[in-house]
C-alpha cells in the first residue's frame, strides 16, 4: 500500500485513529478531537465530501473520503462525553474521492487509509455543551450597583449587568494538518438574573453598567433586607443562554442550538435611611 501524504499528519497503521490511539477520555496528538466532532458531521452529510485534496507518495492527486466504518461504537463513546451518541468514521485518500461497493475494491492503487475518528451524531445541545467545555468558555462575572462591597438598600433600584458585556467568542480548529478547518462560534443571546429574594429579571442585552443619569431595564427593587439569609446576603445568579454554530472551510456547517451556563455572586441588602455610594 502506498503511503498517503497529508501535511503534518503522520502515516498511520491500519485501524489506528489519526494522530494516535483514542482511549477513554483521550484526544488526538494534534488536538483535532473537537475539530473532527464537527468536520466529520459536515463531511458525512455531504458538505465538501470528496473535494479535500490529498497526495499519494508517488505524487498522484486524490481526494479525501469519509464514511462509516465497521468499528464498534462502544469503543469510541467515552472519547467525547458520556451520553452522546456517535459513530466511528473511516478516513481515506482516494483517487476519485468516491464511494466503492461494500467489500471492495480495496486496491492500494486507488486508495490509502489515513485513520479512524469518532463523530457525535446525537443531540446537538449536548455536543455544543461539550464544545464549550473544551474551549473553556466561561461566563462573564455578575456586576451590581450598589456593589456587594457597599451593600444595596431596600426600596431603591439595584442595577445588574454582566461585567464585560455580552461578548461572542470564536475558535478555529484545524484537522489533517490544516487541510480542514472548523470555525466554532458561540455568542450569549440573553441573561436572566435571579435576585435571591424570589424574583427574576430578564435582560436580553445583558444589562448595562451604572452611570449617573442613565437608565436601565435590568434593575430590581428589594422589599426586604438580606438579614437572616444565609451569610446575611442574597444569592444572585445569572443564567446566560449561549447560541452556537459552526462552519467548515470545505463546505457544510449548522446551528448548534442553545445551552445555558450559570454565574453566581452574593449581595447584601440593608434596610434604613442612608446615602448610597455607587
Amino acid at each position: 500500500m502506498a503511503v498517503v501524504v497529508v501535511p503534518a499528519v503522520p502515516a498511520a497503521a491500519d485501524h489506528t485513529p489519526v494522530g494516535g490511539s483514542h482511549g477513554a477520555g483521550g484526544s488526538n496528538s494534534d488536538g483535532s478531537l473537537l475539530g473532527w466532532a464537527f468536520a466529520g458531521r459536515a463531511l458525512l452529510s455531504g458538505g465538501g465530501g470528496g473535494r479535500v485534496p490529498c497526495t499519494f507518495a508517488d505524487g498522484r492527486q486524490g481526494y479525501l473520503w469519509v464514511g462509516a466504518t465497521w468499528a464498534g461504537n462502544e469503543t469510541w463513546e467515552p472519547i467525547i462525553g458520556e451520553g452522546i451518541e456517535g459513530t466511528a468514521i473511516r478516513i481515506e485518500c482516494r483517487l476519485d474521492g468516491e464511494d466503492y461497493p461494500i467489500g471492495g475494491p480495496y486496491d492500494s492503487d486507488i486508495y490509502d487509509f489515513i485513520g479512524i475518528e469518532w463523530v457525535p451524531t446525537g443531540e446537538l445541545d449536548a455536543v455544543f455543551e461539550f464544545a464549550l467545555e473544551q474551549l473553556d468558555i466561561s461566563n462573564p462575572e455578575i456586576a451590581t450597583s450598589p456593589s456587594p462591597a457597599t451593600a444595596s438598600l431596600v426600596g431603591i433600584d439595584t442595577w445588574f449587568w454582566l461585567d464585560g458585556g455580552m461578548v461572542p467568542v470564536a475558535e478555529t480548529i484545524s484537522v489533517l494538518g490544516g487541510a480542514i478547518t472548523v470555525t466554532l462560534t458561540a455568542r450569549p443571546v440573553s441573561v436572566t438574573f435571579a435576585t435571591g429574594d424570589g424574583a427574576t429579571v430578564a435582560c436580553p442585552d445583558g444589562g448595562r453598567p451604572y452611570a449617573p443619569g442613565a437608565t436601565s431595564s435590568c434593575t430590581h427593587v428589594y422589599e426586604r433586607s438580606s438579614a437572616g439569609q444565609e451569610g446575611d446576603v442574597y444569592p444572585v445568579t445569572a443564567t446566560v443562554t449561549w447560541e452556537g454554530a459552526y462552519t467548515v472551510n470545505v463546505g457544510g456547517g449548522e446551528s448548534l442550538g442553545t445551552v445555558e451556563r450559570e454565574s453566581a455572586t452574593t449581595l447584601p441588602v440593608a434596610e434604613g435611611q442612608a446615602v448610597v455610594t455607587r
